[in-house]
Order: C-alpha cells, then sequence, then structure tokens
C-alpha cells in the first residue's frame, strides 16, 4: 500500500506547474552554459584545454574564469529546492485533499508516501538537467582534455592541494567523470533532502500564506554561511554551497557534513510520524 501510494504522490507530483516550472528553469541555465562554453572555447588547443566536467555550470573550477553562472544559481537554490514539492502538503490542506487521501491510505502511510516522493521528485527535477549538460559537455569538448581555469597546472603543489580539498576528491583522481556523476547524484540527494525537510515542516506548522515555506531552507542555508564568517578561524568550511557543487577546493568536514545529513533526515522522518501520529489522534 505504502509502496503504491507513493508512486501515485510520485506521478501526481510530477504533473504540477511547480515541478515543470523548476525542471525548465534548471534545463534553461544548463543549455546557457553549454552553449556559452562552445562559443568561448572553440578552437582553442588541447593542450590548453579544461575537461568537460571543468565546464559544468556547477563547477566552482568554471568559476574561476566566469563566476556570474555559479551566482545565479547558488543564489537561486534556496527557492529552487523548495519549488517541486514544498508546497505539495500545504496545498492539500488548504484544498482538503488530504482528509480524502489518508482517509483511503492511512494518515501515517500518508505523510510518509508524501514525504518520500518529495525527496524523490526534488532530487529528479535537480539530477535530470546537470546529467544532461555532462552528457553534452562529453560530445562537445574532448574527453582527454586535462587542463583546468584556474592560473596553476596540474603538477602545481596550490592545484593538488585543491584537488585534495575536493569532496570525493579519490574519485576525481581515478576518473573524473565518474566523479561528476557521484557529485550530481549528490546533489540531487541533499535536493531531495531539502525537499522533504519543507514537506515535515508544513506538516507541522501550519502556515497561513504557503510563501513562508521558502523560508526554513533559506534560513537554514544561510545560517551555515553566517556560520562560516562566525568560526572563520576554522579548518574547514560550514558554507553549504562549497558542499553541493562540484571542483570545490575549499577545506571540508565529512562529520560536519553527515551531520547536517542527519538533521535534515531526522527531522523530516520525525516530522513525518509525529504529523501522522498527531492527525490519528
Amino acid at each position: 500500500m505504502f509502496q503504491k501510494a507513493t508512486l501515485q504522490q510520485i506521478s501526481f507530483l510530477l504533473r504540477q506547474k511547480s515541478v515543470q516550472f523548476t525542471f525548465y528553469l534548471l534545463l534553461l541555465i544548463v543549455l546557457y552554459s553549454y552553449f556559452s562554453a562552445i562559443a568561448e572555447f572553440h578552437g582553442m588547443d588541447l593542450l590548453e584545454m579544461c575537461g568537460p566536467v571543468n565546464l559544468l555550470s556547477i563547477s566552482w573550477d568554471r568559476a574561476n574564469y566566469n563566476q556570474g553562472l555559479l551566482m545565479v544559481i547558488t543564489m537561486l537554490y534556496p527557492v529552487l529546492a523548495v519549488c517541486p514539492a514544498g508546497f505539495s502538503l500545504a496545498r492539500e490542506k488548504a484544498s482538503g485533499e488530504q482528509v480524502f487521501l489518508a482517509a483511503r491510505m492511512g494518515y501515517r502511510s500518508y505523510h510518509f508516501s508524501k514525504l518520500t516522493a518529495a525527496f524523490a521528485v526534488t532530487a529528479l527535477v535537480f539530477m535530470v538537467p546537470f546529467f544532461l549538460e555532462l552528457a553534452l559537455n562529453c560530445t562537445a569538448f574532448p574527453l582527454d582534455a586535462a587542463g583546468n581555469l584556474i592560473p596553476a597546472n596540474m603538477y602545481n603543489p596550490v592545484y593538488i592541494a585543491g584537488v585534495r580539498n575536493f569532496l570525493f576528491s579519490d574519485l576525481y583522481v581515478w576518473n573524473p567523470y565518474v566523479y561528476a556523476v557521484v557529485g550530481i547524484l549528490f546533489l540531487g540527494f541533499l535536493s531531495g533532502l531539502l525537499g522533504a525537510f519543507t514537506v515535515a515542516f508544513s506538516s507541522l506548522v501550519r502556515v497561513k500564506y504557503r510563501i513562508f515555506l521558502f523560508l526554513p531552507v533559506f534560513l537554514l542555508l544561510n545560517a551555515t554561511m553566517y556560520l562560516n564568517r562566525l568560526f572563520s578561524s576554522a579548518d574547514f568550511s560550514m558554507g553549504w554551497d562549497h558542499y553541493f557543487f562540484l571542483l570545490d577546493e575549499q577545506p571540508k568536514s565529512g562529520i560536519y557534513l553527515l551531520f547536517l545529513i542527519l538533521l535534515l533526515a531526522g527531522f523530516s522522518v520525525l516530522g513525518a510520524w509525529k504529523a501522522g501520529r498527531r492527525d490519528c489522534i
């Protein structure tokens, strides 16, 4: 019953305008990134050319050449992470559909299927456009190119130290394309967590205006930026953007990242469980 309900929720969410809007906006960003990279790097010598992974719109290495696109994605991300599925539960509460659906499948199953569907749909919306960009870059640029967009060659100690700070750095050294696939999957996973977190929040807190549901994710992500400035002497970065995007050279903490993931996942599961229990009573 739970599996069937989740698949129904996913099918329903994929038809929503908010999902389509987010997907097509990300697709537009990806296509702009692709065609602008072709225009800029067309005809460059292979020895000077950087690899397709470096030219992705979510690559910090590309930001060394032009920060504009990654800055746009960074500013839009807290909003886009909520758009696909964050409002789904609040919308059904407002329309009265929640009572009908929960009565059919049980309140607890309803909340957990909604949570799972929000995670899956948000993750999918973020993964597909960037996988498409990776495929396009691999067809347009030489796969054996080994350059980068920082003023240092691959044997420079500064560059080597930066690579060691990448999330999944060992994977990048082994194969940058597998690294990119894992990085995009991880971005989708984190985005799905934020979408599920918003749904769990809306199940516990009744808001008069749905636009306020943007606030939890916005405040949470910006809190990490504030912590980064507050503890500037720490030996690792706390800003969320250094963990979400590829080829970031800032030092990172796996324990800190794991704590944030467990915090989001724990709150989401606990919120769905408590909301289902409360509605049952």
